[in-house]
């Protein structure tokens, strides 16, 4: 049932988001590039 609402939460989102426009999703893609960088500069990240 969780896993249900997820989905449901991230089918109501995705939309909201596109009608935002690319300047969101830019910022999302720079958050998510800037924390992949992070993790792979991580020692710990190679365990």
């Amino acid at each position: 049932m969780m896993l249900l609402n997820q989905h449901v939460i991230v089918i109501m989102i995705c939309p909201t988001l596109a009608l935002l426009g690319a300047p969101v999703f830019r910022i999302d893609w720079d958050a998510h590039r800037y924390l992949y960088i992070l993790i792979n500069k991580n020692p710990l990240a190679d365990y």
